[in-house]
């Protein structure tokens, strides 16, 4: 569309009007140079208080009377008082500095701690790391347990307490450690922590600790035993009958398992994966039957046998490859043929699929029996040994360490921790395990299952940095 134009007006030319003048620019004028802005009324009140009527009076003529009775110079120099007093005042009283948290504090300290005595930078940082996953309360206890340590040696150790030092593999990660995210072993890191303070505290040697763990041993008997199907429990601990023992076992496994069934491990040919059968057959695969014959002679039998038995072994031998040979050539043919199809790959991604999906609950059902260790532990250690835990496959100290050994503290046992394997001594190394990693399900259910020992532990594990 065109513009449109008025033909009329078009050829005028502009005229510029008499009545307008072009404005003066005012000297001195700038935003905020007014009566009513804070310097201007500076300016009028001054000019005001000495006598003049500033009714109707410019800026610029207040201005000039101002500056003629030196008003300029008492204002800037008010300006450098304000600003003196302004500065005076920040120095007097400055911004307020942000406090270190306790867990700052105590987080700096166990970095110290483990610079201090023995950690590598690299081993410091991995274990700095898992400390950002713990509670504050975990942090300050575990700073705590570090004071109690002599020296970390953290490199190429199965894990153990010499006094007051510490012997473990820090790269040694355990199913509970990875189900948890650490990336380094500190399940072990604060089980022997909690050895060396008790080293150092003397917990497993309070005779009020024995006695609970002697009381223990009774409850968790008496409640492992009802777990699995005893309604009323044992007759006597220090004389387990064969049922008793049987329902004992069943109770452990239903309070270690909960809820969790132990994963069945996955194979290649629950799906359909024919395997090389050179792996079964290598005996005769690629080989004539005299190689055959002449490999199997190899062995003590014909070395003794007499001409006419050597004879009839090699007709043995001889039988013994053709059916081999046989069987061999008809698993070779399936196969080529499930190589061939297809069918063989498809049925390796089924079992990858399956396995990963096996790894994945055997590491979390691997996790929790090692979580409840505090439980099957206990039961090894305060019987010592009757109930072999490890070699039913649960987490504790085998029945032939345990045996022998100082189960309540009464002899010292083990070369360099005086408690040796001492019930309440594990018990309480597992309880601050429990504690600071914050498996709370296996602590309630402790509680629940052995409550005199527990309610002691948990008396010592308050105490801790007072």
């Amino acid at each position: 569309m065109q513009r449109f134009v008025n033909k009329k007006y078009s050829n005028m030319k502009a005229v510029p009007n008499k009545n307008f003048g072009t404005l003066k620019k005012k000297e001195n004028s700038s935003e905020g140079n007014s009566e009513g802005s804070g310097f201007g009324k500076l300016v009028f009140g001054t000019v005001a208080g000495n006598g003049y009527n500033t009714n109707g009076m410019s800026f610029e003529e207040a201005y000039r009377i101002f500056k003629e009775l030196g008003g300029t110079k008492n204002w800037k120099a008010k300006e450098i008082d304000k600003k003196s007093k302004e500065e005076q005042a920040k120095k007097d009283n400055p911004p307020a500095e942000k406090k270190e948290s306790k867990r700052e504090e105590h987080t700096k300290s166990i970095e110290k701690h483990l610079s201090g005595k023995g950690a590598t930078s690299e081993q410091t940082q991995a274990i700095m790391k898992a400390i950002g996953k713990i509670s504050d309360e975990a942090v300050s206890k575990l700073n705590a347990g570090f004071d109690n340590i002599g020296k970390f040696n953290l490199k190429g150790y199965s894990g153990y307490t010499r006094m007051d030092s510490i012997y473990i593999n820090l790269e040694s990660t355990r199913s509970l450690d990875k189900q948890r995210g650490y990336d380094c072993a500190f399940e072990t890191l604060t089980h022997e922590t909690g050895h060396a303070y008790d080293y150092r505290v003397g917990i497993s040697k309070d005779l009020s600790v024995i006695e609970s763990a002697r009381k223990s041993r009774d409850e968790l008997l008496n409640n492992l035993a009802k777990e699995g199907g005893l309604s009323n429990g044992i007759k006597n601990p220090d004389r387990i009958q064969r049922a008793e023992r049987e329902a004992i076992w069943e109770g452990l496994k239903k309070v270690i398992n909960g809820d969790l069934e132990e994963p069945q491990m996955p194979t290649r040919s629950q799906f359909g994966f024919v395997d090389d059968p050179y792996i079964n057959f290598s005996s005769v695969a690629n080989k004539t039957k005299e190689e055959y014959i002449k490999n199997q002679r190899n062995s003590w039998e014909y070395y003794y046998a007499n001409e006419e038995k050597r004879s009839q072994l090699d007709e043995k031998y001889a039988l013994r490859y053709d059916m081999t040979t046989t069987a061999y050539k008809e698993a070779k043919k399936k196969f080529e043929q499930a190589e061939q199809s297809g069918a063989n790959k498809i049925a390796l991604e089924k079992y990858l699929k399956a396995d990963e999906i096996y790894k994945k609950e055997y590491r979390e059902y691997n996790a929790q029996k090692s979580s409840r260790g505090i439980i099957s532990d206990f039961l090894g250690c305060s019987t010592e040994g009757k109930f072999d835990v490890v070699n039913r496959g649960y987490s504790g100290h085998s029945a032939g360490y345990t045996k022998g050994k100082s189960t309540y503290g009464l002899k010292f046992g083990g070369a360099f921790y005086p408690t040796g394997a001492s019930a309440q001594g594990e018990f309480w190394a597992e309880f601050y395990q429990s504690k600071l990693m914050g498996e709370t399900e296996t602590l309630e259910l402790t509680k629940r299952l052995m409550p005199s020992i527990y309610n002691k532990m948990e008396e010592y594990y308050n105490k801790i940095g007072e």
